[in-house]
């Protein structure tokens, strides 16, 4: 699913290097956690299942880009968030590199994703964590 898809996440990356971003922070995480999903495509696709319920509106999102009011900083925040989440609950043995972990620790501690009482919210603390529970 990522390997197929590296072309469409280069592409992205490309896209967005030079899209206004209102917050400089947002810009650092989204970039470099779809580089991060590139240089490990390989090992994602080998470690998660391919029914991934984000997974979709990840492609579809990097397939769209740019979007006129720039809500592709926040939703693919939440998409990398999901898919390093995932990697981590699924592959605990994996490194976790410096920029999933700022990405990780961004979303657990901002305010937004705080509860369980957005689609996203739901899934990062209750239902990844189910899927992949030893």
């Amino acid at each position: 699913m990522f390997e197929e898809n590296a072309v469409l996440i280069r592409e992205a990356c490309a896209r967005l290097e030079n899209a206004p971003v209102e917050k400089a922070f947002y810009g650092y995480l989204v970039l470099g956690g779809l580089k991060r999903i590139a240089e490990v495509a390989s090992t994602l696709d080998a470690r998660l299942p391919g029914d991934l319920p984000f997974a979709n509106h990840f492609f579809n999102e990097l397939a769209t880009l740019p979007h006129d009011d720039e809500s592709h900083w926040t939703n693919l925040i939440e998409d990398l968030a999901l898919i390093f989440r995932a990697k981590a609950l699924a592959a605990p043995d994996l490194e976790v590199s410096g920029i999933e972990r700022a990405l990780l620790d961004y979303f657990e501690t901002s305010d937004e994703w705080k509860g369980t009482d957005t689609v996203v919210a739901t899934l990062y603390w209750h239902d990844l964590p189910q899927r992949f529970k030893a």
